[in-house]
């Protein structure tokens, strides 16, 4: 019995000196500029945002910030008590760049995405672990699809970059229409999942940013007409973001977990 409590320790602590070594051997990507060539010769796909957004309601008219909500929405919502929309969510400013991702990113991607869905249901011993698996998930799907360009594959990971900090990495999505193999209840396709913002960027608009790229990657690349995506019926500012973009409720399930999952999607027409 002690030796096994032994062992167990020694996994937990060198877990955590992993994730550690991860972090601090991440790539850390120069700041650029929009007049360098050699940067976009090395990243064609970088994309630069920043620039305000229009807004529109369900009918696709973007001279109106008014969110036409469906009945079962409207529901929804009133049974959770009172909800505040948000119709025109905060614009970042020019220093943010959304691009894919590079292997150089994935370990920070993976401390975002750890600290924005297991922080809460972690502690000191089982957050190393849970980013280990985080960052090696993220970097199974990276090799995976690394060269989706050449093989036809339609997968990305996006990463949004902080230049006043030098390109840190602080947000990160994924968006997939790559055939489900072996899912249990598969998301439709294409889809968008782990959207995360690092805690000291949120509330800046980088998660609009993050998914208006997806829309953008699957409209114009990928040539499909609708974006689902998935979300935790609760998660308030979640709810705020999609359905202030022109998101609308689908379907909604029990997962395993006998949590409520919501299935939203938006028309890209």
């Amino acid at each position: 019995m002690f030796h096994s409590l032994i062992h167990l320790v020694f996994l937990l602590y060198s877990g955590y000196h992993i994730c550690y070594s991860l972090n601090s051997s991440s790539i850390k990507i120069a700041s650029f500029s929009r007049n360098s060539n050699h940067e976009l010769t090395l990243f064609q796909r970088w994309k630069w945002l920043g620039m305000p957004f229009p807004t529109g309601d369900a009918d696709g008219n973007r001279s109106s910030s008014r969110i036409r909500i469906s009945q079962n929405v409207h529901n929804m919502v009133k049974e959770r008590g009172s909800f505040k929309l948000e119709t025109n969510p905060p614009n970042p400013s020019c220093n943010i760049i959304i691009r894919e991702a590079v292997e150089g990113d994935l370990p920070m991607a993976a401390r975002i995405l750890t600290d924005g869905f297991f922080r809460d249901t972690t502690n000191f011993f089982t957050y190393p672990i849970e980013r280990l698996n985080t960052f090696l998930s993220l970097n199974s799907s990276y090799q995976t699809f690394r060269f989706s360009e050449r093989t036809g594959a339609r997968f990305a990971i996006l990463v949004a970059c902080d230049l006043t900090t030098g390109g840190k990495v602080v947000g990160c999505c994924q968006v997939d229409d790559s055939l489900p193999k072996g899912e249990i209840d598969p998301s439709p396709r294409p889809y968008m999942c782990n959207l995360a913002v690092d805690d000291d960027f949120r509330r800046a608009g980088i998660a609009r940013l993050l998914v208006l790229q997806c829309e953008n990657i699957v409209r114009d690349e990928w040539e499909k007409p609708t974006l689902h995506l998935k979300m935790m019926e609760g998660n308030e500012a979640a709810f705020g973001l999609y359905f202030g973009i022109g998101y609308r409720l689908e379907s909604r399930y029990v997962n395993a977990k006998n949590e409520n999952v919501l299935l939203l999607a938006k028309s890209l027409d």
